[in-house]
């Protein structure tokens, strides 16, 4: 049997003591080191929530900065009439930054903290021919201390191409059938089709030209009695001759939503008289029988009346000015006045019906749009012994020149058919006769000095045509196809660089 005393008792008592203590002392060390380690990650997950912050938000700046790029750029209305420098400087201008980078501070803040992102754009290299500029994009971002810094690479690059063009002794080119019963064709007789017989001599006339057609033709083009093949000896070849030219577009009347012009008593003497009232310009009173207008503006007009010869005389000075016009009609004379610069465009929403001369100085500044059809197919006449000099486009209507009309302006047309007849002369300053979908007839003496593009055309009764070099870049109307610029843009791949 154990016998316990006092001093074994005291010593185990210590010993389990030391013990507890050391077993304390263990767990709180482990504690504190996890406490620690804990902190070390809490640490370092937020340093890498702010650096991985600071790299969307140089992403971010990259975008930003892409997009207010390519707003300067649509900005731009029309790359044809600037020249490569031109159009480079403009970019410079808008896009480069300097030696400052462009701060974009349009972030929600992090913690209170206000993400920032710095970015530059600079010349980054320039093509041996200066066609091709090359942009270096950098965007720092920035949450706090931390940094991450993103580049990116930027081209533009112009691709001119020539517009259209005619061939440059075009006489007559016609998709359809051509018939030359008689007159005399000086030019070039473009056959766009490969039908049998798609021209047919059923006269005597003359071609001081040659005739192509199309590599595909037929190999009987040309219905033509013997005697006159052996006595003419045409000259044909065979050549691609899509001209890949179109009907420009055709202005909506909504593009002339104009003032109404202003009412106007004209006072001579003791005599007064009403000429402009309600919008309508009335050309019907002794006192206003040589009335000149000087437009100071864009104007609607109701509809313009001469009468007794009277005559309305429209003085734009330099100014480009246009009028939106119901109708021109009546016995009388309208004149266009202007100084180097100036020209007049007149939107006819109705018709035209005068008895008289329209513009009768020389037609270089005046064009007119004949609006669209509504019902009945309109019909523009030039009769008797006026002058009819303006540059027109007919969005549907047919065109006679008929008597012994003279015409100076080319002629665009929509319709199906253009007449010149009787004596009548067109001249075509501007050298067109453009009416794709039209049966163009010359005939009974008619006379077109200028080139004629039809769908179907017919000579006959000793009418002439005479060929004249065409540049489109001069036409009226075709301003906008003359030639086509392209933009290409290319953008790089984003990637990280080390901070600077």
């Amino acid at each position: 049997m154990k016998i316990w005393n006092k001093k074994s008792l005291a010593k185990e008592d210590g010993n389990a003591l030391i013990l507890v203590l050391l077993v304390i002392l263990l767990f709180s060390s482990i504690g504190l080191s996890m406490i620690q380690s804990s902190l070390n990650s809490v640490s370092l997950s937020n340093g890498e929530i702010k650096e991985q912050s600071a790299y969307y938000i140089a992403e971010s700046g990259i975008t930003y900065t892409l997009e207010q790029i390519q707003q300067a750029l649509d900005a731009v209305e029309d790359l044809n009439k600037m020249t490569d420098e031109q159009y480079y400087n403009y970019v410079n201008a808008n896009i480069l930054t300097g030696t400052e980078p462009r701060i974009i501070t349009t972030f929600e803040k992090q913690k209170d903290v206000q993400p920032v992102a710095m970015v530059t754009v600079k010349l980054n290299g320039v093509s041996a021919d200066r066609s091709i500029r090359g942009y270096l994009i950098t965007s720092t971002g920035q949450v706090g201390e931390r940094k991450k810094t993103l580049q990116t690479s930027y081209s533009l690059s112009l691709e001119r191409k020539p517009g259209p063009s005619l061939p440059s002794n075009l006489g007559i080119y016609a998709k359809g059938k051509v018939v030359l019963a008689n007159g005399v064709v000086t030019g070039d007789i473009l056959l766009d089709s490969n039908a049998q017989h798609i021209l047919e001599v059923t006269g005597n006339p003359k071609i001081y030209g040659s005739v192509y057609t199309l590599p595909s033709s037929h190999t009987k083009t040309i219905l033509a009695p013997t005697w006159w093949l052996d006595q003419n000896q045409p000259k044909v070849y065979k050549e691609e001759l899509d001209l890949g030219i179109t009907l420009p577009d055709f202005p909506s009347a909504s593009e002339f939503d104009f003032k109404l012009i202003p009412n106007t008593t004209f006072k001579a003497g003791n005599n007064q008289y009403d000429v402009i009232s309600n919008g309508n310009i009335n050309i019907s009173n002794w006192i206003v029988s040589d009335y000149e207008l000087t437009p100071d503006q864009n104007y609607k007009i109701n509809n313009i009346t001469l009468s007794s010869n009277y005559r309305l005389t429209i003085n734009v000075k330099d100014k480009d000015v246009s009028l939106y016009v119901n109708s021109i009609q009546g016995t009388g004379h309208l004149d266009v006045k202007s100084q180097p610069g100036g020209s007049l465009t007149i939107y006819l929403a109705d018709n035209i019906s005068l008895n008289g001369h329209l513009n009768e100085s020389d037609g270089n500044d005046l064009f007119m749009y004949i609006g669209p059809s509504t019902g009945k197919t309109k019909v523009v006449k030039s009769s008797g012994y006026g002058k009819f000099n303006a540059s027109v486009y007919a969005k549907d209507a047919d065109l006679e020149f008929v008597g012994s009309a003279a015409m100076n302006g080319s002629i665009l047309s929509g319709g199906e058919s253009v007449k010149v007849t009787g004596a009548s002369q067109v001249n075509a300053p501007k050298k067109l006769i453009f009416a794709p979908n039209a049966h163009v007839e010359v005939i009974e003496g008619g006379t077109v000095n200028g080139g004629i593009i039809s769908n179907t055309f017919t000579i006959s009764g000793g009418a002439k045509v005479n060929a004249k070099s065409v540049e489109l870049e001069d036409l009226p109307f075709f301003d906008e196809t003359s030639s086509e610029t392209n933009l290409i843009v290319r953008e790089g791949m984003i990637k990280e660089i080390n901070n600077p």
